[in-house]
């Protein structure tokens, strides 16, 4: 099962204050690997920068190992 992580708009863009109520956090490649590779049942991860904004990806041996770690995030 695939586990879909928004992430934070592109660097070159300025990200919303902390006053406006949003937080942003800018993210690597490597760093989403790193923050996602100690979740039970973690096979894979991937940041695709096509479009407006750049999302990220996570791949889980099962359905249940995606759910725990969306629930841990």
């Amino acid at each position: 099962m695939t586990l879909w992580l928004p992430t934070a708009p592109a660097p070159t863009r300025s990200a919303p204050s902390s006053s406006q109520g949003s937080q942003s956090t800018y993210i690597k490649e490597q760093k989403l690997h790193n923050l996602l590779r100690w979740l039970p049942g973690f096979e894979a991860s991937h940041v695709n920068f096509k479009g407006e904004e750049p999302m990220g990806f996570a791949l889980f041996s099962s359905a249940h190992h995606a759910i725990a770690a969306k629930v841990a995030l």
